[in-house]
């Protein structure tokens, strides 16, 4: 048998418009990865670009590459897609029901 392990950094990240929070995720390192998880913009905020915001700075400052999106989540679906990921599985996720691996190119 044989065990690996690699070194994991995970920070929450908030998101604000002048002084008002409207988004939260969680960016995890995991080797070459950097994942995008939890990510959740408030409702009023929702429909007006933020999210697009946020996903932006997360590619900018932190360099994700890799996350999870609902099936179901259509407008999510195509937001990231713009910004270069790709889907590179389809997962069964306990939460969310499908959900891709998507994957940001170079």
């Amino acid at each position: 048998m044989r065990i690996t392990e690699k070194e994991t950094i995970y920070k929450t990240v908030h998101f604000f418009e002048g002084e008002q929070p409207f988004g939260v995720a969680d960016i995890e390192v995991v080797g070459d990865e950097v994942w995008f998880n939890n990510f959740a913009i408030a409702e009023e905020f929702r429909g007006k670009g933020y999210g697009q915001k946020a996903l932006i700075i997360a590619i900018t400052e932190y360099g994700i590459n890799t996350l999870t999106c609902a099936v179901k989540n259509e407008v999510a679906f195509h937001i990231y897609k713009k910004y270069g990921f790709e889907v590179v599985e389809e997962w069964e996720m306990f939460d969310v029901g499908k959900a891709y691996l998507m994957k940001r190119r170079k």
